[in-house]
């Protein structure tokens, strides 16, 4: 499947993305947000500050995993693999659920300092100019994710500055069943289970020995 990844991961965007469903929007969140411009406010000292962020695809989701020392880490998309250990840590980490496809969730706050809404604007990412991001901030707790999320302002040549945060938010990953999901890329992936790599690849494992 790493000779063949790209399709790899238009195949496991689009089943995570069937799982969270379409894109949600009610007075205090946004749920699944859509690729594009967005424009967020927040109030520091009584004084309204607006900013632009772009939020590429494909949004919806982040991939969290837990490694060594209980650390958490985020990334938009899985990191390509291209050794069978690498691939059965990923399988292994899906299920255990120490490794997981979160939904993105944005829930205002009226704090000073917070970020207080999130209104998607007219155009493109490419059309987005100044020096604000999104960044991620993400805890394990039991079979939840915490998904921590605030708008940061890079500042060329000085440290990196926090705009606003959002209000952290306990989400449940994505369930997805991996035999599933590649069944079109790798034709073994119909004889796969939902146990762990020991036992769905010790013929593979055992034959990688030799």
């Amino acid at each position: 499947m790493s000779q063949r990844w790209e399709k790899t991961t238009l195949a496991l965007d689009k089943e995570v993305n069937i799982r969270i469903g379409p894109h949600q929007e009610d007075s205090h969140l946004i749920r699944a947000p859509e690729e594009g411009r967005y424009e967020t406010t927040t109030i520091k000292s009584g004084v309204t500050f607006v900013s632009v962020i772009p939020i590429s695809g494909p949004g919806t989701y982040v991939h969290s995993k837990r490694v060594e020392g209980n650390r958490e880490l985020v990334a938009a998309s899985v990191n390509r693999w291209s050794t069978l250990n690498e691939f059965l840590k990923f399988w292994d980490a899906i299920h255990e659920q120490t490794s997981g496809f979160v939904p993105v969730v944005f829930v205002y706050d009226s704090k000073e300092q917070s970020c207080r809404s999130l209104k998607k604007l007219s155009g493109t990412i490419d059309d987005v100019r100044g020096h604000f991001f999104l960044d991620y901030r993400m805890k394990l707790n039991g079979d939840a994710w915490s998904i921590h999320p605030s708008v940061v302002e890079f500042n060329p040549g000085r440290v990196s500055q926090l705009f606003c945060a959002f209000k952290p938010a306990d989400v449940k990953p994505v369930s997805i069943d991996l035999a599933f999901v590649f069944r079109d890329i790798a034709p073994q992936a119909a004889h796969w289970g939902r146990g762990s790599s020991k036992e769905e690849f010790s013929e593979l494992i055992e034959a990688s020995r030799i």
